[in-house]
């Protein structure tokens, strides 16, 4: 059996399809493969749980909804990612939370007060993290 690196199961598989759909823009088929990766993920047993690829993935279902031209779906999405302790943040979270910040800093979202404030948080919790050394 191969591992690690190599590994490639349907979660896996699914978030890739998720993020190749984010870079074409389609909100609506990266929603649906991310959350596929989400079920499968989900579905292991709790100490085997990639919590990593799970926010990771949640952060792909928040950009999803913003390309949809939904915030408050993009808001509930990150709500547990905005929680994480410091602890539990790495460099693939803060360059994934990043590209929100940055979609939020433009048309239409760039007017939106509570797209501001999202904004604001996600801005408050990268400087959080980049105040310690990230793992």
């Amino acid at each position: 059996m191969t591992g690690g690196e190599f590994a490639f199961g349907d979660a896996r598989a699914a978030a890739c399809a998720a993020a190749a759909w984010l870079d074409l823009r389609n909100g609506a088929q990266a929603a649906r493969y991310a959350r596929e990766a989400l079920q499968v993920y989900e579905a292991l047993p709790s100490p085997r749980r990639p919590y990593s690829q799970i926010n990771g993935t949640q952060i792909d279902v928040a950009a999803a909804h913003l390309h949809m031209r939904d915030k408050d779906g993009a808001a509930d999405a990150l709500r547990t990612v905005l929680d994480l302790p410091p602890q539990k943040r790495n460099v693939s979270l803060t360059g994934r939370l990043s590209r929100i910040e940055h979609m939020l800093s433009q048309s239409p979202w760039d007017r939106d007060a509570d797209a501001r404030q999202l904004a604001e948080r996600i801005a408050a919790w990268l400087s959080e993290t980049s105040a310690r050394p990230l793992t």
